[in-house]
């Protein structure tokens, strides 16, 4: 049974309150730093989330829950534990190898970014051991200190600011990494360090480090196919360009935190469930039950471009209108994306584990061949366009798989929700004039999540996995 609950209303509460803060800094760097300066900023951000998410290697919460019932909680631990350690190991080789590839890239394609590289890969770096606590935390189901410290980076981050006068890159930088640092440590305290010590020893399934490897496989070239946009774009307009498509880029986040919210919530409850459950029950409850949330959240999202964009863009430094046409093609290849959640379980699940790998193969194929195509043309209109086709080719691509035909419980279910989250979007537009204003921007997006709440207490129904 998949219900509103207190756990998703407060998970969904830290994540809006880590965007609120994140856009106030984004806001707070836009308007301290040049054109130019933020370019190298959003290329050092985007650095950092490639090796982060590289990092990652599948220790996700749905990963480690699917371990945990079928092999036992000891073998989630072990997980875990197995997880740390490549984790710790690539992170020294990176480290080690960090002047080399940044000559390397420096040299051949991205002039004068030496420091802005290397900076990145180190926080990358941090980055991932902190989101390795808030995993162990999701997985432990301890969702009160998750919400805390998914929250905390950014809130030391800006308690810095107050300390540390944002005056260039490097003051940046160094904030970065002192409030990630102060984050990650905080977290730590609360892990169990000794249960996933002790269960380091216990045996691996080759069953399921069979499917670790394409999972493993999948993850490192998704991480690579999502920033390629920016690491191509860095290549051929102006570094002050690249901060315009970062803005654009940010509107995507609560597509990201509804998206979060499932699969944080949803999903690992739904992995209790045994393989002789039927796979097109699940998949089809799965893709409807997305819908539900992310079609009106990205009406939402659309209603309020306008009054984020003006937030936290300095339209002295920066174009609205390019900001604003990228961020509506953004917008719609998040809706595709944030559609996909859940697919990678579905399949790891019930199919062979190369159809993961084929998946992640298909994402990064057209990814290139279209940033390809349209990033020398288009510019940062090409990479938007190109980013949300490869959504969408990949939406299209799993959703094929899953199903051999179109189920009518399906349609009639999406059909309803884009009914409601078209009648969202009327509403929010016309409620609301645009405004400067932080706190009244925040105001309206309160406003909009009761009325996208509202609706799921109205239409609240009960979802089983037997339906």
């Amino acid at each position: 049974m998949v219900t509103l609950n207190l756990d998703f209303i407060f998970t969904n509460a830290a994540y809006l309150a880590r965007t609120f803060i994140s856009l106030y800094l984004v806001r707070l760097f836009n308007h301290s730093l040049s054109a130019v300066d933020f370019g190298y900023f959003v290329f050092m951000v985007t650095i950092m989330n490639l090796v982060a998410s590289t990092l990652e290697l599948g220790i996700k919460p749905t990963t480690i829950k699917y371990a945990s019932n079928y092999y036992g909680s000891d073998k989630g631990n072990a997980y875990l534990f197995y997880g740390l350690k490549v984790k710790v190991l690539i992170f020294l080789a990176l480290i080690v190898l960090a002047k080399p590839i940044t000559s390397l890239i420096t040299n051949y394609v991205y002039k004068d970014s030496h420091t802005v590289i290397f900076y990145g890969i180190v926080l990358g770096g941090i980055v991932v051991f902190n989101e390795f606590n808030n995993i162990y935390f999701s997985y432990e189901k301890r969702f009160k200190l998750l919400n805390i410290f998914y929250v905390l980076p950014p809130m030391v981050i800006l308690a810095l600011t107050f300390f540390i006068t944002v005056k260039d890159l490097y003051s940046v930088i160094f904030i970065y990494i002192l409030g990630y640092i102060i984050s990650t440590a905080a977290a730590s305290i609360g892990v169990r360090w000794r249960a996933i010590l002790k269960a380091r020893n216990i045996r691996k399934p080759e069953s399921f480090w069979s499917l670790g490897k394409w999972m493993i496989f999948g993850y490192i070239v998704e991480s690579i196919a999502v920033k390629i946009d920016i690491l191509m774009l860095k290549g051929y307009v102006d570094v002050s360009k690249l901060g315009e498509y970062f803005i654009a880029y940010k509107m995507m986040i609560p597509l990201m935190i509804v998206s979060s919210s499932i699969a944080t919530l949803i999903f690992p409850d739904i992995s209790r469930k045994r393989f002789e459950d039927s796979r097109k029950n699940i998949a089809i409850q799965t893709l409807s039950q997305n819908s539900l949330f992310v079609l009106p959240a990205g009406a939402l999202t659309l209603a309020l471009l306008p009054s984020f964009i003006r937030l936290i863009a300095d339209l002295k430094k920066f174009n609205y209108d390019d900001i604003y046409l990228c961020g509506i093609i953004l917008v719609a290849g998040g809706i595709f994306s944030a559609l996909r959640t859940g697919t990678g379980f579905i399949m790891m699940n019930f199919m062979k584990p190369r159809i993961l790998g084929i998946a992640s193969i298909v994402n990064i194929i057209s990814n290139v061949l279209l940033n390809i195509i349209l990033i020398p043309r288009y510019s940062i209109y090409g990479a938007a366009i190109a980013t949300a086709l490869s959504y969408a080719a990949m939406f299209l691509f799993e959703w094929a798989v899953i199903f051999k035909r179109i189920e009518r419980i399906v349609l009639r279910e999406i059909a309803l929700n884009f009914s409601v989250a078209v009648i969202m979007y009327l509403l929010i537009s016309s409620l609301f004039s645009v405004s400067h204003v932080f706190i009244r921007v925040i105001l309206k997006a309160g406003l909009g999540m009761l009325i996208f709440f509202s609706y799921f207490f109205i239409r609240k129904r009960t979802l089983t996995l037997n339906a």
